[in-house]
């Protein structure tokens, strides 16, 4: 394909700096990701999160991280093993978010009732890998 003077390379190179530089970019000014927003008018404020693999490697951060955040007012952590020992050490942060363990399977659904956002950081475990 031969270019016909400068002038395609140029707008092509015109647009695609627009595209990349926009002059009122989307992203900038206030986030409306609010409790607010998000939340039925009339619910409790804060959002109830539970974590489903919470005494595993990667559970153990994102439950001390989540326990942070001061959009979450309810956090249940729940795994197969060790998790009241997690509930334990997230629990004594000084945060407002309540914190409640569960553990085995005789207790999965307590741990996921009402909940409005479940995160799975858990791995299944497969016989055929041991």
């Amino acid at each position: 394909m031969q270019q016909q003077g400068g002038g395609d390379a140029s707008q092509r190179i015109a647009r695609i700096s627009a595209h990349l530089n926009p002059h009122k970019p989307q992203m900038e000014g206030r986030c409306n990701l609010e409790t607010a927003n998000c939340r039925a008018k009339g619910g409790a404020p804060g959002f109830k999160v539970a974590i489903l693999g919470a005494a595993g490697g990667i559970g153990q951060p994102l439950s001390l991280l989540m326990k942070m955040n001061p959009l979450v007012s309810v956090l249940h952590l729940y795994d197969v093993a060790n998790t009241p020992g997690v509930t334990s050490d997230i629990s004594h942060m000084d945060t407002s978010a309540v914190v409640r363990g569960f553990l085995g399977p005789q207790q999965l659904e307590n741990a996921l009732t009402g909940m409005d956002l479940v995160i799975i950081p858990a791995v299944p475990i497969a016989a055929e890998v041991f």
